[in-house]
């Protein structure tokens, strides 16, 4: 079972990645956000309950729970969407960081 910080990470590297596409109107692009939509929220399902014995905020969780929800089928929404996504967990793991 992950904890937060590993599905942060999983974010950003995944964002990271997004962010080298060359052609974001490509189906697959799409798609791969959609997977990957559903994975987070599966992930996030399963680490929930123990993410309240953690430093988190639960407004930074609820939050990153509406964030997972899966972009339309568009290029803008899909890049929008990981943009957003990724923002969010750069800021909670820096202010996770600045708090340890």
């Amino acid at each position: 079972m992950k904890n937060i910080d590993e599905l942060l990470q999983e974010i950003i590297d995944f964002g990271e990645l997004i962010a080298y596409t060359e052609n974001p109107a490509n189906p697959d692009f799409q798609h791969a956000c959609s997977l990957f939509s559903e994975y987070l929220s599966h992930q996030f399902g399963m680490v929930e309950i123990n993410a309240r014995n953690l430093a988190w905020d639960g407004d930074e969780l609820r939050e990153l729970q509406q964030l997972l929800v899966a972009p339309q089928n568009n290029s803008h929404s899909c890049i929008n969407w990981i943009r957003n996504l990724f923002q969010h967990c750069t800021r909670l793991q820096q202010a996770q960081s600045v708090a340890a």
